[in-house]
């Protein structure tokens, strides 16, 4: 008869028919048609055998709703996974076998002669204990008959109870769970969209898909990938850091297709903080991608106060139910979030919605590997020289997702030697092998990516001439259709051809070739002027440096030759763009050229923030002083404001910059030490009021203080240490009454329901692993 067990599925996966002794007829004439009609919509054999086992471990885990245990591939025992619990009508607590059976032939039916080699075994597991139940989880056709006789032997064999799910259950699960998609997301790109989204969320999964590329195909979900789809369903928000090329796009993608599918969210990639303010819509769930949100390859300070007025923002949209992915290589987030007002969005400090895509474990690397090289282009010839080097490779802490495509792709692994040292090599010098690749290209190819260079990484398709195709063309003696013809060459390694609501474009495949471009044309003084002139003002200011000056990143350095072509360039740009690039990209010859220029940059009146040290036009400030630039009466002026902001809003920034120490003489700086212990340090309360009234009732009240109880801290441990104590006290005192009444006010945002993992990762045997990388 048919059993149905829903204690089998969880919430969220439908129950399903489990055969026992016999199978009626009707059920037996049906599955062979809807398994033909679901494998037709996800092909699971095309995904090789140790995706499969992730895939059924995982569809295991959200359906049966229980920690899976995992074993090595090459010691399981007889089983593939375990869990320990009970079924429903079990009252005793058991351990139960997975076994994952995988063919990679299309609508391969299941036999008894095909799992005899499993049946041996299942005497052992009962003897032990750990065949209590034996599930036989496969993407073979199942036939009724079939399923009988399989379940007669296997229980025969020792099992007390066995169950056999087959493709036809396996994909329905896929088809009907959007929480078990989200968590395996490589299966958006095997099933058809069409079936799960509606009409402009699918077009949308296709815009967001494309940015991927066939990369979909070979995604690892990691455990970095499993926490931010924690983080991401209880909190709204998750911030992805890393290194460039440790898969934070990827993920990032997969999180946005899985928003569609999951809670019906719309996916908006602003490309800068007052974009992402203009499209937040109170009145819908959105969900917003922000690649790379305070900089590429380097920290752009000069839009900070856009990020700093968007956070409040950000924290109202969560509450409404909207969704946030940031990504950010880690350097620059270290430098940015100094500059944050965490304050106002208290997510950002919080470690659990912070996750660092690089930390992979060895089983990760050894099965990201495994498919760059499986489904990349390289020669059987290649596959099987470098097979035997795989699991030195896997192994290695300087191993990156991105040198495993590199490795997998003819074009990018050119040069690289098919022995033990060549294939370390590769791995420990990606940049440099990356950079001999793309110096050693035909000019026609290095021409495209100069293009889109030039472009700010962005080309419509098809290319169209313009003049900055032109400016390419001279420089690298190529003309129109080798340009076009060289991004199609290199579509999927160099460069990819994606969608959005735009149209089609040309994109770098991954950000780490832009930086090898970038080195390339710095490199050639020839290339730096051709650059300077067909890039905008705007990029411009974000990407170069004066010779002298030290920015990671930076990798284009104008010579000084070229100062007054850039001056003429950047002229026209904003007071505030124009001091941030002063501040952190100029020396002084060409800071004073541009004052020449523009004279309004220290005549024009600038208003201040507090802590003023965190104003991006206090660095502008200090930096003319050095450069011994700045007017008498603007140096005299500026220390005023110092002091205004140490009295009456308690700003510290006298105590925590040397720099910001010149502008005050020291006389004047032991009066100001005196104003503060009578307004500041005396009156506790009233500035407590202050930061109260600031207060927006979406912003969790326990860290709306935190700025203004660690400057009163760092002020009273310079005048008067031997108050802290008591000072200390009285501001906590005060801070503890008025985080109560905001509590009234304040109403957390809900949780959703989220496909959280349980599950823990596990090391395996690489060699086993990449046993048939060369078929």
């Amino acid at each position: 008869m048919v059993v149905t067990t829903a204690v089998m599925h969880g919430g969220s996966c439908s129950p399903c028919p489990v055969i026992q002794g016999g199978a009626p007829v009707e059920y037996e004439a049906h599955i062979s048609y809807e398994h033909n009609k679901l494998a037709a919509d996800y092909p699971l054999h095309t995904l090789g055998w140790k995706a499969f086992q992730d895939l059924c471990l995982a569809v295991a885990q959200e359906c049966l709703q229980r920690p899976i245990q995992r074993f090595l591939p090459s010691h399981d025992g007889g089983r593939d996974g375990a869990f320990i619990g009970t079924w429903e009508d079990d009252s005793e607590v058991v351990s139960s076998t997975i076994q994952c059976k995988f063919t990679s032939i299309p609508n391969n039916n299941l036999t008894r002669s095909l799992i005899a080699g499993e049946l041996e075994k299942v005497p052992k597991l009962a003897a032990r204990g750990l065949a209590h139940d034996y599930i036989l989880i496969t993407n073979h056709s199942v036939s009724g008959v079939a399923e009988s006789e399989i379940v007669s032997a296997f229980e025969s064999a020792g099992a007390k109870r066995c169950r056999v799910l087959g493709g036809d259950w396996l994909i329905s699960q896929i088809q009907e769970s959007a929480r078990l998609r989200m968590l395996v997301p490589r299966l958006y790109g095997l099933g058809d969209l069409g079936n799960i989204l509606d009409e402009r969320a699918y077009e949308q999964a296709k815009m967001i898909l494309s940015s991927l590329g066939d990369d979909l195909k070979k995604l690892v979900v990691t455990d970095a990938h499993r926490r931010s789809v924690e983080a991401i369903s209880r909190h709204g928000f998750v911030l992805l850091l890393g290194a460039p090329a440790t898969g934070k796009s990827t993920i990032g993608a997969s999180l946005a297709v899985g928003a569609a599918d999951l809670w019906g969210c719309l996916t908006l990639k602003p490309t800068s903080a007052i974009g992402l303010q203009e499209r937040i819509n109170p009145s819908e769930k959105q969900f917003f991608w922000i690649d790379d949100a305070w900089g590429a390859t380097q920290y752009q300070r000069t839009n900070i106060d856009a990020w700093n007025q968007v956070l409040p923002h950000i924290a109202a949209a969560i509450q409404n139910g909207s969704k946030f992915l940031i990504t950010s290589r880690s350097y620059i987030w270290e430098a940015a979030k100094k500059d944050l007002k965490m304050q106002a969005f208290p997510l950002l400090s919080h470690s659990n919605v912070t996750i660092e895509v690089e930390h992979l474990t060895a089983d990760e690397r050894a099965q990201i590997l495994y498919n760059h090289l499986k489904l990349g282009d390289q020669t059987h010839q290649f596959r099987a020289g470098v097979k035997w080097f795989l699991p030195m490779v896997v192994e290695r802490e300087d191993f990156l997702p991105e040198s495993a495509r590199r490795l997998g792709s003819q074009l990018l692994s050119k040069g690289v030697s098919i022995s033990e040292q060549g294939i370390r090599d590769f791995f420990a010098r990606p940049a440099d092998f990356l950079f001999e690749t793309v110096r050693n290209l035909a000019p026609a190819h290095k021409a495209a990516l100069a293009l889109l260079f030039v472009n700010l990484g962005r080309i419509s398709s098809p290319v169209s001439e313009t003049p900055e195709l032109l400016l390419v063309e001279n420089a690298f003696g190529v003309t129109t259709p080798e340009v076009r013809s060289s991004l199609s060459e290199m579509n999927e390694s160099m460069v990819l051809l994606a969608h959005d609501e735009k149209g089609r474009y040309w994109r770098y495949k991954h950000p780490t070739i832009l930086e090898a471009i970038a080195k390339l044309i710095a490199l050639d003084p020839e290339l730096v002027e051709l650059y300077l002139r067909g890039a905008k003002a705007g990029s411009l200011i974000s990407e170069v440096v004066c010779p002298g000056v030290e920015l990671a990143g930076a990798l284009v350095i104008v010579p000084p030759l070229l100062y007054d072509f850039l001056i003429e360039k950047i002229s026209k740009l904003s007071l505030h763009q124009l001091r941030s690039f002063v501040s952190q990209r100029a020396n002084a010859e060409f800071a004073s050229r541009l004052v020449v220029s523009r004279p309004d940059l220290i005549s024009t009146e600038i208003y201040f923030y507090s802590p003023i040290s965190e104003d991006p036009d206090s660095d502008f400030m200090i930096k003319m002083h050095q450069f011994g630039l700045l007017p008498s009466e603007m140096s005299r002026d500026f220390g005023v404001v110092i002091r205004e902001k140490a009295i009456e809003e308690a700003d510290p920034s006298l105590f925590t910059s040397l720099e910001l120490r010149e502008f005050i003489d020291p006389e004047e700086f032991e009066s100001i030490k005196d104003e503060i212990r009578d307004r500041v340090l005396n009156e506790i309360q009233s500035h407590v009021n202050r930061v109260r009234d600031e207060w927006d009732a979406s912003n969790d009240p326990g860290s709306h203080f935190d700025e203004l109880e660690s400057a009163i801290i760092t002020i009273v441990e310079e005048i008067c240490p031997e108050r802290k104590e008591e000072i200390v006290g009285e501001m906590q005192s005060c801070i503890f009454w008025a985080v109560q009444e905001m509590e009234d006010e304040y109403q957390s945002p809900n949780e959703e329901d989220a496909p959280i993992s349980t599950e823990a990762p596990s090391d395996s045997e690489f060699g086993l692993i990449f046993s048939d990388i060369d078929e």
